[in-house]
């Protein structure tokens, strides 16, 4: 199956990748630079940069966040088991709150990283473009 072809001929038209939602993002296929940029020895690299981060999900930040949310939820278990108390159902599942809320919070940390690193490299190209 082939991806349809999202072509940017000036850079008007970069400018619109930066329009969309940061956390929702349209699918309109993939980014392509053409016109005059056509021929510069950088359009293949520059085009895998905005394919990547306009696409980023975040999931590589969510899923270390979620791994430091386990982390300090079992640290959160176990201090109350120190204590010599058995963990109760609100520990336990606090604990268990914990890693989930870490795990948002890396994925919106991935994704207004990616946003940023998205905006950084339509202002390069826009850049080289001129």
């Amino acid at each position: 199956m082939a991806f349809s072809e999202h072509k940017i001929t000036n850079t008007d038209e970069l400018n619109q990748l930066l329009n969309q939602g940061v956390f929702y993002r349209q699918k309109i296929g993939l980014i392509v630079l053409d016109g005059n940029i056509e021929t510069h020895p950088q359009k293949s690299f520059w085009q895998n940069e905005l394919n990547t981060y306009y696409y980023a999900c975040g999931c590589d930040e969510s899923a270390g966040g979620f791994f430091i949310g386990v982390i300090l939820g079992s640290l959160w278990i176990a201090s109350s088991w120190f204590q010599g108390e058995i963990p109760g159902l609100i520990t336990v599942a606090s604990g268990v709150l914990l890693a989930i809320v870490c795990g948002l919070v890396g994925k919106v940390v991935g994704k207004l990283k990616a946003n940023k690193k998205l905006k950084q490299t339509v202002r390069f190209i826009q850049n080289a473009w001129d």
